[in-house]
Parts: structure tokens; C-alpha cells; sequence
């Protein structure tokens, strides 16, 4: 009878000393801000098999093509026992553009443009719209010299192929 006690004692005791399983993730942040291309790999400890709960809805061990963001996962092992973990995915590149203007006269201007965030090199488009389409001006270099006083939109696109644009008012001096 004693020897019963003890091994129910001794198998209740073990039991609460099991650990929770342990979760360590792997992030990678997305390429550029807002683009679904990172992912989160997760390595766990514990007793196997073990149970997914993503509180996006999924249930796989490994969340791919995902944006920025908090994401909680609830793992289950074999046991029932469980742990939550939340894991922080960063924004990638956060293009930034600084246009300087520069002297120019009635009817052309020029500009420089300074990035910020991204990897370089950094290629430039800077657009119109005419009666008969629209036309481009591409370059390698963020400096634009004489060009005709318009508007233009200027798109800027960084090593990674991250993009951004804004607006470029070159109607009057």
C-alpha cells in the first residue's frame, strides 16, 4: 500500500513539474514597408506533437508572406499543456523623399532629391501626363537639371525593388 502511495504521489508530482513547452521564433521582416514577403519560423521544445494556434487563424508551425505586425501563437504539446508567445515582425524599408529646389528660370527648373531608409543605389522616373500620353524621364541619379516647369509625379525605386512617389510641382517660379 505504501509502495502505492508513492508512486502516486511520485506520478502526480512529475506531472506538475512537466514543463510548458518552450517556442523561440525566427523573424524575417518583410523586403519593404507594407509588402506581404516576411515570415516567422518557430522551433519548439516539449513534448511532441504539437498544436498550432495562430490568433490570425492559422495552424501551421510557420506563418510565410505576412506584413508587419504582432502575431500570437498558442502552442499545445502533446502533454495539453500550453504556452503563448508573441512575436513582433518590424516594417522593412520606409522610403523617405526630400526634394530641394534649386534656381531656374521662367520656364525650367531643377531639383535634387534626397532619400532617406531603403538600400541604395536608387533609380528615379519622374512622369507627365500630355494630351497624347504620358512621358518619363529615368536615371540612376537623384538630380534633375532643366527640365521643363509642369507638373510630374516622381517615383524612386531602391536596390531591394521597394518603391515610393510623391508629387513634384514645377508649374511656376
Amino acid at each position: 500500500m505504501k509502495l502505492y502511495i508513492y508512486v502516486s504521489l511520485f506520478f502526480c508530482f512529475s506531472l506538475f513539474l512537466q514543463a510548458q513547452p518552450q517556442v523561440k521564433a525566427t523573424v524575417k521582416n518583410p523586403s519593404c514597408s507594407g509588402k506581404p514577403d516576411g515570415s516567422i519560423n518557430l522551433t519548439v521544445n516539449g513534448k511532441a506533437p504539437f498544436t498550432f494556434n495562430w490568433q490570425v487563424g492559422a495552424s501551421t508551425q510557420n506563418l510565410e508572406e505576412i506584413s508587419a505586425g504582432t502575431y500570437l501563437v498558442t502552442v499545445t504539446d502533446a502533454n495539453g499543456r500550453s504556452t503563448q508567445s508573441q512575436v513582433e515582425v518590424k516594417n522593412g524599408s520606409n522610403l523617405q523623399i526630400e526634394i530641394e529646389m534649386a534656381e531656374g528660370s521662367q520656364t525650367q527648373a531643377s531639383f535634387r532629391v534626397q532619400m532617406t531608409g531603403g538600400t541604395a543605389p536608387y533609380t528615379y522616373q519622374l512622369s507627365y501626363f500630355t494630351r497624347n500620353g504620358s512621358k518619363q524621364i529615368k536615371q540612376n541619379e537623384g538630380v534633375f537639371n532643366n527640365i521643363e516647369r509642369r507638373k510630374y509625379v516622381l517615383d524612386v525605386r531602391d536596390a531591394k525593388g521597394c518603391m515610393t512617389n510623391t508629387s513634384v510641382d514645377l508649374k511656376s517660379k
